[in-house]
């Protein structure tokens, strides 16, 4: 009993540490507010259920075998996360000061609930981070859902909820009235830090993909 406490604790802590995904809720949140936030992060907990149910249904064992598919996941990733980052450096330029009454002004392009819900989708699909840490629940899961006597799938059903936990939990944090106003002071350094964050991982990525290549 205490072997899976750990392993769900682990899978916990492995989604609630820093990463594109989380960054892209946390900036949405205070930007575009928590129903947007939500709609990014439903997104991203699908592409979790998607790398969930196709990593434990046979896609690991594939990845394992030709690692070229990571490479292309990396590819693909870098390039996402590269022109994320270039939007964000956009909209900092966009920012008429250091300050901005309001998080949501005009300045600031509102994407639609549904392009929000896909962006998260897209932007957790083509994460390595969440490849690596899917790839390693399986790995780890399939020896202690034997143990268990307990199907893969159904044995890592918990962490579907795990996750839609902790990344409301992101959204709700960050969307709440203290936050936004603490990010209304700061809110031009702090978007040039995410779009440093994701064109340095963006270009960390193609990187990694191109010495792959190589």
């Amino acid at each position: 009993m205490e072997q899976i406490l750990l392993f769900y604790l682990t899978f916990a802590v492995a989604v609630a540490s820093p990463g594109p995904a989380n960054f892209a809720m946390m900036h949405t949140a205070l930007e575009q507010g928590r129903f947007n936030g939500m709609a990014l992060a439903l997104g991203v907990w699908t592409g979790s259920i998607t790398w969930g149910l196709s990593t434990s249904l046979g896609l690991s064992a594939i990845m394992q075998k030709s690692p070229i598919v990571f490479d292309i996941l990396l590819l693909a990733g870098g390039s996402y996360m590269f022109y994320m980052g270039f939007n964000s450096a956009k909209q900092v330029i966009n920012l008429k000061g250091n300050n901005s009454s309001s998080p949501a002004n005009d300045n600031a392009p509102v994407k639609s609930p549904i392009k929000q819900y896909i962006r998260g989708l897209l932007i957790h699909l083509t994460n390595p981070k969440a490849a690596t840490v899917w790839l390693t629940i399986v790995l780890y899961g399939t020896t202690m859902a034997e143990e268990n006597g307990t199907d893969l799938v159904i044995f890592i059903l918990p962490c579907f909820a795990i996750a839609a936990m902790v990344m409301s939990g992101y959204v709700l944090f960050f969307s709440s009235r203290p936050m936004i106003a603490l990010y209304a002071r700061v809110r031009k350094p702090f978007t040039l830090t995410t779009a440093a964050f994701f064109i340095g991982a963006g270009l960390f990525m193609l990187y990694s993909a191109w010495e792959a290549f190589r």
